[in-house]
This record gives structure tokens, C-alpha cells and sequence, in this order.
């Protein structure tokens, strides 16, 4: 009778352990099926169609002005673009534009100092965004020496890895890029005078008339007459050489008229 009442001991003690480990077994297959079936849900609600491999490209920072290792005055001008992966854009039939990377944030500093050029403008995901950023500014009062000036672009990207069953992976990443730069005093050469030579009479120099500005022809036809006085002093003289010939004519008559006196 004892060994009996052991043996059905023994028996029901296995089959309640049977029967707990398939419990257990159940138990934690209904519970994995339920996470799953929640976190399907969770994934099929707030799912996008972003990319099913990751992005790796990040924004190219093109720095027009200033150039590296040169000297400029105590004003420079700072002239560059941010231009966008085409990774950072999808598109589907079904859902159209989907950014699944945008730009965050756009800074320069200078010896340390920064300054926030523009932040991120994204409400929806499928917002037209701009693919280049162009920034101009001037930048004055620098002290002279040298000084390091860097660009710097803060971006973020969403895609998905492992497959369907996968998890959403959203990565932020930031590039930069820097220029050195010298601000000196730089000096303008003046120009010098020299004196003019001063001319040199020659010992055969004749006076020419040359047109001006300022010269009308009148004025050098004017010019070129003789003066009143000349033409006094001419007439004159030439009433000094008639009197002269006529009275040369007359002695030569007075000549002439004696010498056939003689001859008779």
C-alpha cells in the first residue's frame, strides 16, 4: 500500500509540473504575440515611406568669399551656399514629396564667436523646401592679424533598417568648413610730381601761331596783320622812296639837258 500511494504521488507531482511548463510556454507566446501585434500597429499607424537604406550624403558648404590664406582690409565680405543631397528627397506615387532629410541649422564663427544664419523651416513632412541657401553679408571692424572663419551646417535624416518588421532610424549630422584669413593695413601708393623741365631758348626760334581752345580764326587772322603803327611807318617810307626817285629823275634830265647844251 505504500509503495502504491508513492508511485500515485509521484505521478501527480510530474503532471502538475507538465502542465505548469506548458502554461508557462502559453503564457509566454500569447504575451510575445501581443507585443508583436502592438508594435505592427504602432508601425503601421505612424509609418512614412521614408528610405529603406541609410543616407549617408550631408549638405556641401561652397565658400565663394572670402579665400583661403589671403589678406584683405579691415572689411571682408562673406559670400557663400548650402546646397542639398537629392538623397534628402523622395518621392512615390502613392504618398509624393517626402523630405526624409532637411537642413536644421546654418551658422559662421568667427575667433569663436557665432552667429545663426538660419534654422530649420520644416512643419510637414512633405513641405517644398529650398535645395540651395545663398547668404551674403559684410563683415566690418576686423582687427588686423589673423582669423579663422568656419561654416558649419547642422542636418537630420530618417530611414529604415531591417526590412519591414525594421525600426525607424533618425540620425543628425553636421559638416563644416574653415578659411584663414589675414586683415592688414593696406596702403595705396600715392603718386609723386616731378617738376616740369623748364624750355630752352635756341638761338634760331621762330614764333608760330598754333589754334586753341581759345583762339578763334579772326583772332589769328588779326594777329597776323601788322599793327597801326607798322602802317604808319610804311606809308611813310614809301613817300620817302618817291620823293627820292622823283628827284633822281629830275637830276637826270637837268643832266641829260646840259650835256646837249654842250654839244650845239
Amino acid at each position: 500500500m505504500i509503495k502504491i500511494f508513492k508511485t500515485r504521488k509521484k505521478g501527480i507531482t510530474n503532471g502538475v509540473l507538465v502542465h505548469t511548463k506548458r502554461l508557462i510556454v502559453v503564457f509566454a507566446v500569447s504575451l510575445l504575440l501581443l507585443l508583436s501585434a502592438g508594435l505592427l500597429f504602432e508601425v503601421t499607424a505612424n509609418w512614412v515611406p521614408f528610405p529603406w537604406e541609410p543616407i549617408t550624403d550631408r549638405p556641401t558648404i561652397l565658400i565663394y568669399s572670402p579665400t583661403q590664406d589671403s589678406v584683405y582690409p579691415d572689411e571682408v565680405i562673406l559670400n557663400f551656399s548650402v546646397v542639398t543631397p537629392d538623397s534628402y528627397v523622395s518621392s512615390t506615387p502613392e504618398d509624393g514629396r517626402i523630405n526624409a532629410g532637411w537642413i536644421d541649422k546654418v551658422t559662421y564663427t568667427l575667433d569663436g564667436n557665432q552667429t545663426v544664419m538660419y534654422t530649420d523651416q520644416l512643419e510637414n513632412i512633405g513641405d517644398e523646401l529650398p535645395k540651395n541657401l545663398t547668404f551674403s553679408l559684410r563683415l566690418v571692424n576686423l582687427e588686423l592679424g589673423t582669423h579663422v572663419l568656419t561654416v558649419a551646417v547642422d542636418s537630420t535624416v530618417n530611414y529604415y533598417v531591417g526590412g519591414y518588421l525594421g525600426y525607424l532610424v533618425t540620425n543628425r549630422t553636421s559638416t563644416s568648413r574653415s578659411i584663414i584669413l589675414t586683415v592688414e593695413q593696406i596702403q595705396t601708393p600715392t603718386p609723386h610730381s616731378s617738376p616740369l623741365p623748364s624750355p630752352t631758348p635756341s638761338a634760331s626760334s621762330s614764333a608760330t601761331i598754333t589754334p586753341n581752345s581759345n583762339t578763334s580764326p579772326s583772332s589769328i587772322a588779326e594777329s597776323a596783320l601788322p599793327s597801326p603803327q607798322n602802317k604808319s611807318f610804311l606809308n611813310s617810307t614809301t613817300t620817302i622812296i618817291i620823293v627820292v626817285d622823283l628827284l633822281v629823275i629830275c637830276a637826270s634830265v637837268f643832266l641829260v639837258s646840259a650835256l646837249a647844251e654842250k654839244r650845239r
